[in-house]
């Protein structure tokens, strides 16, 4: 009776799908694969895209803020340097303006070592005062004790081969007997 009940409890099976082709059998399988492909594609490029990222974040950005600093650093160095040529290209233009009258030999030493001269071959007369006129003569003021050492001063500065256009501007007669003359006159290597 076992064997019966046994039996009778068999499990009935079938199949509704029929048995699957060699040909079919391969298309599932590269089906599969291109799946399992395509999948790994999208991975790896998800992780480069990761990768990328933490690459950006953490390489390029610094080296972008140091970048961005070191152009600053330089754009103020610009702005410095062209503050450093305008003031350089001022003083060049001034000297440029400067340099016609430079290259004029004023001979202030000259001038003094004239005036030592004068004082020394006409021992009463004092030099009170020098100047230069804007046309480029020079005006001494002389102090003597009396009239006849100006004429005699003059005479002397005419004869002196360094000086031109000698004028005695003015003879003052002060007070207390002290003349002064006032004498321009122009130097000849100028």
């Amino acid at each position: 009776m076992q064997e019966n009940a046994y039996d009778q409890t068999r499990i009935f099976k079938f199949n509704l799908v029929p048995p699957k082709t060699k040909e079919e059998i391969v298309v599932l399988e590269e089906r599969d694969n291109s799946i399992l492909y395509s999948f790994l594609l999208v991975f790896f490029s998800m992780f480069i895209f990761f990768i990328l990222n933490l690459l950006q974040t953490f390489v390029l950005e610094q080296r972008i803020a140091e970048t961005t600093a070191k152009i600053a650093e330089q754009e103020s160095s610009f702005s410095a340097y062209d503050e450093i040529k305008r003031i350089k290209g001022e003083l060049i233009t001034k000297g440029e303006l400067l340099e016609p009258v430079l290259k004029k030999d004023i001979k202030l030493t000259e001038l003094l070592d004239l005036g030592k001269q004068v004082t020394q071959d006409n021992p009463n007369v004092v030099i009170t005062t020098y100047s230069r006129e804007t046309s480029g003569d020079f005006v001494l003021t002389f102090s003597m004790s009396d009239i006849p050492s100006a004429a005699k001063l003059t005479s002397y500065l005419n004869k002196s081969g360094k000086l031109a256009n000698v004028l005695a501007r003015t003879i003052l007669i002060s007070d207390n007997n002290a003349v002064r003359a006032t004498i321009s006159f122009s130097l000849l290597n100028i």
